[in-house]
């Protein structure tokens, strides 16, 4: 059974290119790392000049507002947006 209590989507967007993903990910899994969770799986989608990047992960449910706050603040550079939603 897993340690952790549930499971959220993490959903970063905004204006960028394919070779901007990586980097913009690298940024969100720093905002992370400090935080004890699992990221189950990623999705990104650049389309139009824009990237949408999904991130699942399993982590307790209370953490999600103070996850979600690092990750917009790690992410604000790059003009994106974050939400956030327990699954």
């Amino acid at each position: 059974m897993s340690k952790f209590k549930g499971r959220a989507l993490l959903l970063i967007s905004g204006p960028g290119s394919e070779s901007e993903v990586q980097v913009i990910r690298d940024s969100a899994n720093t905002a992370l790392a400090p935080f004890t969770l699992h990221v189950q799986d990623t999705q990104n989608i650049c389309m139009g000049g824009r990237i949408i990047l999904a991130l699942d992960i399993e982590c307790d449910p209370a953490h999600l507002s103070a996850i979600e706050t690092d990750v917009r603040g790690a992410v604000e550079k790059f003009r994106c947006d974050v939400a956030s939603e327990i699954i």
